[in-house]
């Protein structure tokens, strides 16, 4: 295994001053949008309920009979209070107050707002098979623009995911990088630049190695595309995550940051896509990870059409995202230290959906 990867203090002691210069606080119209997502998913859910409560559920794919439990589950904790404040009077509003909301997300020409509602009109028929989810999605590319616009990630946990790099770069700036699932390169392009604002005001002649990953090659040629900049001194690689990376070529204990976004709750088996992380690293190398610690009802509305979103074989029953606490414990016990860092894309825990998480891979 490679030398041991131990940045300066910089990178410790700059921690907790980084949290509390980049905490965001969501303002009064930004907390009246997310009310409303997670208002109007509700509202979408219960009608469809009651539009499917008579159809015959054995004619339904396994993952649209997981999905309708989860909307009898919504429903029931929506009643209790637990969705968001004041929940529980929501399954007795009036039709024009259930209209209004749509009318209000519509006119905000917000991406996920756009998504939501469409899902949500056309719910029954996705479970009726009528239509297909993919063609909705995609319908106007709202599902790739979703990725690209969506708040919580491009004006939250990215901005958390730059700063954090930057710290990184400072101690590290040299630094050999893999990232997983690098997808179209959307937070590749927020950790290379990161990289140079570092190097170009220390006036560094040390750079960073940079190797993009993703389960398949079909991203290739537009992430190069994406990383003009950068591509001809990046590495482009097939991996599978979920398999054993020495078996795919990857020599273990090379890397001294991972990063992966959106991507390792889409595995089956954390423990097992954990254990893989960690033998890329080397002793004491970072793994950033930008996760959903929180489940959302507008976000599982949508994702919760596609069978990919049920197959965890580990204990995420309800969806495959998984809290901090079960993050740290993972970590724990795949040879990391644990969550050193996190922080939620908001301070408002109830609007929480997607974090920044970072550990240390264990140095025995």
């Amino acid at each position: 295994m490679s030398a041991i990867t131990v940045p300066d203090d910089a990178w410790s002691q700059g921690l907790p001053a980084l949290k509390d210069s980049i905490q965001i606080h969501l303002t009064e119209s930004e907390t009246k949008f997310e009310e409303a997502m997670v208002h109007a998913a509700f509202h979408f859910v219960v009608d469809s309920v009651q539009q499917l409560k008579h159809d015959d559920r054995d004619d339904w794919e396994w993952h649209r009979r997981v999905m309708y439990d989860w909307m009898l589950e919504t429903i029931e904790l929506g009643n209790g209070g637990a969705i968001a404040p004041g929940s529980e009077a929501w399954a007795k509003e009036s039709p024009q107050v259930r209209s209004g909301l749509v009318e209000y997300l519509e006119a905000t020409e917000n991406v996920s707002a756009r998504l939501t509602v469409r899902v949500g009109q056309n719910l029954v028929k996705i479970f009726r098979d009528e239509m297909t989810p993919l063609e909705l999605v995609m319908e106007d590319n709202l599902l790739n623009r979703y990725y690209m616009e969506y708040p919580k990630l491009k004006d939250r946990s990215y901005k958390h995911l730059r700063r954090a790099v930057e710290l990184y770069a400072r101690a590290r700036p040299d630094a050999r990088i893999l990232e997983i699932g690098a997808g179209t390169g959307g937070a590749t392009k927020i950790v290379l630049q990161s990289f140079d604002t570092v190097i170009e005001e220390q006036d560094e002649d040390r750079y960073p190695e940079y190797t993009f990953t993703d389960i398949s090659a079909g991203f290739f040629l537009a992430a190069k595309s994406k990383l003009a900049a950068w591509a001809p001194d990046m590495d482009f690689q097939k991996l599978d995550i979920e398999s054993n990376p020495q078996d795919q070529g990857f020599e273990p204990g090379q890397y001294d940051l991972v990063v992966a976004s959106l991507v390792l709750h889409a595995t089956k088996s954390l423990h097992r896509t954990l254990t893989h992380v960690r033998q890329l690293l080397k002793p004491g190398g970072k793994l950033f990870l930008v996760e959903t610690t929180r489940d959302v009802t507008d976000m599982q509305l949508i994702f919760g059409l596609f069978e990919g979103w049920w197959l965890s074989e580990d204990n995420r029953k309800s969806s495959p995202n998984a809290p901090t606490h079960v993050w740290d414990r993972v970590m724990r016990e795949t040879g990391f230290t644990g969550v050193d860092f996190e922080i939620g894309d908001c301070e408002e825990a109830i609007y929480q959906s997607t974090s920044l998480l970072v550990t240390t891979a264990s140095l025995v």
